[in-house]
């Protein structure tokens, strides 16, 4: 009996043992066939991304070849073939990178074929499909600021300034590429000649890098530099009847003109009117105009028939009565110190008197009588006469001292002008003798003169100071400039620009340095448009 229940056991157990068997054996097999069924699915997706990336390269290289087609056709002059070509290419492979210098060349084409409004086409159905695929790379960046250009040239060429400035305008934004220069040159030709808008042509033209100007558009780029720099303002243009300027003085935007013989204007150089004070009992406008300064509430005037005012707040003219009666006193030059006005003139010496009190001016103890020039420093004024030189007034002690007594070797009496230069270096304008330079920190005096061919001419009539450096006005040896780096002088005569040899008067309001000249009005010198 025992041996039965041993042998039932075995038998039961070999049967379980050979089901589980065949269960592990099914379970293996379903397993290796989802393996192999899985290697067939990824081998038949590669399978499938290299089918696509040898028909995308197929595509590619056909396309380059068709591309080159395209390039050959053009580099070989047969403009025709080349658009063409161009047009198989579009046809067959629209979607290709291809397709953007196809079109680009088929602009090119109709160009040569003198057919700019067929290129507008081409080239702006590129830009379009530019900025619609957001292409970013450098290539379409260079593509693009070419398209853009060459839209903008066929415009201006049309005549259509308008939309040929759209287009250059965002070619201009590739501030690094070279080039860019030549488009801020036509910009700025569209806004002087076309659109008679100086302020706008002078702001590209600033932009501008000379070395960057192609040879062919040099002479171009000269003309228009030489109409930004230089601006003449007639006596027709400002409404005078007087082109002998006496003086000048920029008030902000507005700028005064005094004439010899024809009164005093107000022209506004933004808008480019001016205001004409005439002659009358009323208005006590003054003719033959001597100097002029401003002042926070007063337009200073002397003239040879005494001192006058204009007031800011009234807007009328107003005389001052000691200078009038019972002679005129001949007002040749006035200086104003915060509230202080110190006037010269010629026979009557030195006057003093405020802004407080305009009708109180009382006469001081001068040495000489004939006042040309007062220059103001660190609570001094340097004044140079007509016939004794220059004298140091201390204007918080009253004490005169002798320029000559500090520095015996300068000898010339007629003193026209005086102006501080920098590292407070004082420079001498004379009338007849040239222009003297005083270095103060080695004392030393150099003379320039139309002798020792430094300067044009020995007779110093004006002089301004300016952000870049100093310049003098001259009687027949047009415009010195003083620069400011090294004190290098350059003489400006009418082959530069200027309009006269004689220029009588100088006043600034940067970027401008204005000249006021002998016959010719007004020139307008921009001081930042440079070679």
């Amino acid at each position: 009996m025992k041996y039965l229940y041993i042998v039932i056991f075995i038998t039961a157990f070999s049967v379980f043992s050979c089901t589980t068997g065949i269960k592990q054996t099914k379970l293996s097999l379903a397993e290796n066939n989802k393996y192999d069924n899985s290697n067939i699915s990824i081998k038949n997706k590669k399978n499938k991304i290299e089918k696509k990336e040898n028909a995308r390269q197929k595509t590619k290289n056909t396309a380059a070849l068709m591309l080159a087609q395209v390039k050959e056709a053009y580099n070989s002059g047969n403009f025709s073939k080349c658009l063409n070509a161009a047009r198989e290419l579009r046809i067959k492979y629209p979607f290709s990178d291809e397709i953007y210098p196809a079109l680009y060349l088929s602009g090119l084409a109709e160009i040569k074929l003198d057919e700019p409004y067929r290129a507008r086409y081409f080239f702006k159905r590129l830009l379009s499909l530019i900025r619609k695929n957001n292409s970013t790379s450098s290539q379409m960046k260079d593509l693009k600021y070419k398209t853009e250009v060459m839209l903008g040239d066929i415009l201006y060429k049309e005549h259509l300034y308008n939309e040929s400035l759209k287009y250059y305008t965002e070619a201009a934004k590739a501030k690094k590429r070279k080039e860019v220069s030549a488009v801020f040159l036509r910009m700025a030709e569209i806004f002087y000649y076309e659109k008679k808008n100086i302020h706008d042509a002078r702001f590209y033209f600033l932009k501008i890098n000379p070395e960057k100007i192609r040879k062919d558009r040099h002479t171009a780029y000269i003309q228009l530099k030489n109409r930004l720099e230089w601006e003449n303002l007639l006596p027709e243009d400002l409404g005078i009847n007087d082109g002998n300027i006496s003086a000048v003085a920029a008030d902000g935007d507005d700028l005064w003109i005094g004439t010899w013989n024809g009164g005093i204007a107000r022209y506004n150089m933004s808008m480019g009117k001016t205001a004409v004070f005439k002659k009358g009992a009323e208005s006590l406008v003054p003719r033959t105009v001597r100097t002029v300064e401003i002042t926070k509430r007063r337009v200073w005037v002397g003239s040879f028939s005494g001192l006058s005012y204009y007031s800011k707040a009234s807007s009328k003219w107003y005389a001052i009565k000691i200078f009038s009666s019972p002679e005129p006193v001949k007002v040749e030059t006035i200086k104003s110190v915060n509230d202080r006005l110190y006037i010269g003139t010629l026979g009557e010496g030195l006057w003093f008197g405020t802004e407080l009190n305009v009708q109180n001016f009382h006469r001081l103890d001068f040495p000489s009588q004939f006042i040309n020039c007062i220059s103001y420093y660190n609570n001094y004024l340097l004044i140079g006469t007509m016939d004794m030189g220059i004298f140091i007034l201390n204007i918080e002690t009253g004490k005169i001292t002798n320029f000559r007594d500090l520095f015996p070797g300068f000898t010339p009496l007629n003193i026209t002008t005086i102006i501080t230069g920098w590292n407070t270096d004082l420079w001498i304008g004379t009338y007849g003798r040239g222009l003297f330079h005083l270095i103060k920190k080695s004392g030393r005096m150099e003379i320039y003169t139309k002798e020792n061919g430094r300067i044009l001419d020995d007779w110093i009539l004006s002089s301004v100071k300016t952000a870049n450096g100093l310049y003098f006005g001259t009687f027949g040896g047009g415009l010195i400039h003083v620069e400011k780096k090294g004190n290098i002088i350059k003489n400006i005569s009418l082959k530069d620009g200027l309009s006269s040899l004689d220029i009588s008067a100088l006043a600034y309001a940067r970027p401008l340095v204005i000249l006021g000249t002998l016959g010719m009005g007004i020139t307008i010198f921009y001081e930042d448009i440079k070679e």
